[in-house]
């Protein structure tokens, strides 16, 4: 704590401990900087976290982050890389090397099971159109947030996209016209930045049946699970079977698609892989919109019902 300053009396009553520097010299001014993680554990101590002014920094360097503010932030961080460190029986160092991602996610959402985060799922819905929603198509990612509201799930959706509703911003992972294949090179930028506890797969749209596509976007589809698991082998992910869709015969492959993304599940023989018929009771004729693909609000409203016994039966 600083001793209080006239002028900071005057412009900050109450915050008269901030500091201030009158150092004019352009040597002296550093610009704004990280403070790495690998400052905050010991160099030769491995179950030592340091936090404290005792951080591992140069003397110019500990000019700005000895400040109280700044080390209450580094204690959160050591406190979130503790309970990682709990969760995987792990030492501070392996934090950075093994599960950094999983930090970040931390830092950004807080500790699952914490007091100020009880608990809270993080959902990634990924897909084309249909997860996107776009003009008078409806997203089912929209009525699906309101069925796991209504139930008490404490949830956000991830993803680097969004589309606005009357509930407020809802965030995803859809890319309108893109394929399955798209998301192949993508997936491990995609899933570190966006490290959710579950993923919702709905994608083997934008092919023509001459293209013969269902075995590359199998293989498509196994790679991205494959990823995501190597990247957190504790993701839920969620594969659902196509839609039906009236625009034919171009989307005359669908039925095939979902016969084998139903034995491709299976094969995983994992809990933590499952199976979604989103498009149970869908009839296209009643449920798309004028385009004969996308849903219209009751079929968005169908495939939500249908994502959401899935995700409870499991969660």
């Amino acid at each position: 704590v600083h001793s209080a300053r006239k002028t900071n009396s005057q412009r900050f009553p109450g915050w008269e401990w901030l500091t201030n520097s009158s150092n004019s010299r352009p040597e002296a001014k550093v610009g704004r900087y990280d403070v790495p993680y690998r400052c905050l554990y010991s160099r030769n101590i491995d179950n030592l976290f340091i936090g404290g002014r005792n951080m591992s920094v140069t003397h110019m360097a500990l000019g700005t982050v000895r400040v109280q503010l700044t080390l209450g932030m580094a204690g959160e961080v050591i406190g979130m890389a503790g309970s990682i460190c709990h969760k995987h029986g792990s030492l501070p160092r392996s934090v950075y090397s093994d599960y950094l991602n999983e930090l970040k996610n931390c830092m950004l959402h807080g500790v699952p099971g914490s007091i100020s985060n009880p608990g809270r799922l993080t959902i990634l819905p990924i897909g084309d159109s249909i997860t996107q929603g776009s003009g008078n198509c409806t997203s089912y990612t929209y009525p699906l947030w309101k069925l796991l509201k209504e139930a008490g799930y404490d949830f956000e959706y991830l993803g680097p996209r969004s589309k606005t509703y009357d509930v407020g911003v809802l965030r995803h992972c859809g890319f309108g016209g893109k394929n399955t294949e798209y998301f192949v090179p993508r997936i491990d930028s995609l899933y570190k930045t966006y490290p959710a506890d579950v993923v919702l797969i709905h994608s083997g749209h934008n092919h023509f049946i001459e293209e013969d596509p269902v075995q590359g976007i199998i293989e498509s589809h196994r790679t991205i699970i494959d990823h995501i698991l190597a990247i957190n082998p504790d993701a839920v992910i969620f594969v659902a079977q196509g839609i039906e869709s009236g625009k034919l015969p171009k989307y005359s492959y669908i039925p095939d698609l979902n016969r084998e993304i139903k034995k491709m599940v299976k094969s995983y023989h994992s809990k933590n892989v499952l199976l979604v018929n989103a498009g149970k009771g869908f009839d296209w004729h009643e449920c798309t919109a004028d385009d004969m693909v996308h849903p219209n609000p009751k079929g968005a409203e169908i495939m939500a019902g249908n994502w959401f016994k899935a995700l409870r039966r499991r969660l």
